[in-house]
């Protein structure tokens, strides 16, 4: 059956709710204490832990709209608005904020936690507005090509770039090798999302869009202010794909 070619923005049923809230809450929940959990016990860094809770949210997004639509994503970005408003009250210490602090934002630490939540968050709602099943992409491009860029580019980055920040003292650089690893996670996550949105579709024509919307998402974030890519390369790389396969579609149709 085909999905509708866009999605208007509505709470789930009370069903779908009580299907949903609990797994859903279980994952955010999870997924920020372990976080915070090896951060505090040294296993790993706040760069590589804020990193995997965004991959985990986003792909869950992702999964979430492909099977039940954007009202299930709306649950669940409502159940993770309620923990980063009980994070952020909370604050330094909070096993969970440090999960997603890092040591460079400060004297801003909770700056740069709110802002990019509020960043996927308009970027979510813009995407499902205007982009319907494509918004799949730009789920799944923002978590995966973010979640390795960063990693990447602390461990192996040599050949580094200054990117603007709207706070004062914090000085935020990315690098070449990190934007290639946007790249080639930003096609690998496009391919995934063009087959989970257009199931229908080709893999050539999946590929080809792939490839589109990965170089898209690579420049976008490049240039994007420190804390901003969530909302910019996700609706970037949804309206690249619903432009290449929504037109796709119409036209084969």
């Amino acid at each position: 059956m085909d999905r509708p070619l866009v999605w208007t923005p509505s709470l789930p049923s009370p069903l779908l709710g009580a299907s949903l809230a609990l797994p859903i809450a279980a994952l955010s929940l999870g997924s920020g204490y372990l976080c915070g959990r090896w951060r505090l016990e040294g296993k790993l860094r706040a760069n590589d832990t804020r990193k995997i809770f965004h991959f985990t949210i986003f792909t869950a997004a992702g999964v979430l709209q492909a099977l039940w639509g954007t009202p299930a994503v709306n649950l669940l970005g409502g159940i993770v608005t309620l923990q980063i408003a009980w994070v952020l009250a909370r604050g330094d210490g909070n096993v969970l904020f440090e999960g997603l602090a890092r040591d460079e934002d400060r004297p801003h630490r909770g700056f740069y936690i709110l802002l990019p939540f509020l960043a996927t968050g308009a970027g979510g709602i813009v995407s499902s507005w205007l982009f319907g099943r494509a918004s799949i992409l730009g789920f799944l491009v923002t978590g995966w090509a973010d979640a390795i860029a960063e990693p990447l580019g602390i461990r192996f980055g040599r050949h580094r770039y200054r990117v603007p920040s709207l706070r004062k003292g914090v000085s935020t650089q990315r690098s070449v090798e990190g934007s290639l690893g946007v790249l080639g996670a930003s096609f690998v996550a496009a391919l995934v999302g063009a087959k989970l949105a257009y199931p229908t579709g080709g893999l050539a024509a999946h590929a080809g869009a792939a490839a589109l919307v990965a170089i898209c998402a690579t420049l976008v974030e490049a240039v994007s202010h420190h804390g901003t890519d969530n909302f910019t390369v996700q609706v970037s790389a949804s309206g690249v794909a619903w432009w290449l396969l929504d037109g796709a579609v119409s036209v084969a149709g």
